[in-house]
């Protein structure tokens, strides 16, 4: 008897313990490891035999990121999107894809006609995910366009987010990590971005400061984490 009240009082003790504190693990956060403009007006430029192996040659630590949608002239309609590719460490997990606008960049500009007006209101950016490792080269406006190989679409419509000046950070959506390359390098996670809608009444102009964080400023634009 007495034995098994000594049991007993020690798994109430046990049971009554604190719980080990289990710290949370840090996300790590990366930029676009290469940036590409796309213009329907030129479809075939900005294709480049490039590979994808790292940041883009003599890159600043700032750069733009740019949209622009004119629809007016129905026989001279034209458009420009963003091509953004990250580069993802082999054996990551949670990826998720992010924008911040806290450094006060975001221009948003829009043309009736001559008439031209700075919009203060949200800008609408739809973003369309790629197959993982999709490019390993530069893309050209037609390589990613809506007439664009089916087979390296991953998401038509992976997401949309609204942005002004001085947006705080948040989250546009998540999906799986890629895998790495055959060579064992870094997996590709790529988008394209563009502005939502088809406007037929006005030229819209969109642009944003995409900035890595460091000396000249602190983390702008796009960006993503994972192994949260």
């Amino acid at each position: 008897m007495q034995f098994a009240t000594t049991i007993l009082l020690a798994i109430l003790a046990t049971l009554g313990a604190t719980a080990p504190t289990i710290q949370a693990r840090a996300c790590s956060t990366i930029t676009p490891n290469a940036m590409q403009f796309l213009l329907s007006s030129d479809p075939d430029s900005g294709s480049s035999p490039h590979a994808l192996n790292g940041p883009l040659i003599d890159r600043l630590d700032t750069q733009s990121f740019n949209l622009f949608q004119d629809n007016v002239k129905a026989n001279d309609r034209y458009e420009m999107r963003q091509f953004v590719d990250f580069q993802v460490p082999p054996g990551s997990y949670s990826c998720a894809l992010h924008v911040t606008d806290e450094g006060n960049s975001v221009e948003n500009n829009v043309y009736i006609g001559e008439q031209h007006s700075s919009d203060t209101e949200m800008a609408k950016v739809a973003v369309k995910s790629l197959v993982p490792n999709a490019f390993l080269r530069y893309p050209s406006y037609n390589d990613v366009g809506d007439n664009m190989d089916p087979s390296l679409v991953s998401a038509e419509s992976f997401g949309t987010f609204s942005i002004k000046n001085g947006t705080n950070p948040g989250t546009i959506n998540s999906r799986a990590c890629p895998p790495p390359l055959s060579n064992g390098e870094d997996g590709h996670l790529q988008f394209v971005f563009e502005l939502e809608g088809k406007d037929y009444s006005r030229t819209r102009y969109f642009s944003m400061t995409q900035r890595n964080g460091g000396a000249g400023g602190a983390l702008n634009g796009v960006y993503m984490t994972f192994n949260c």
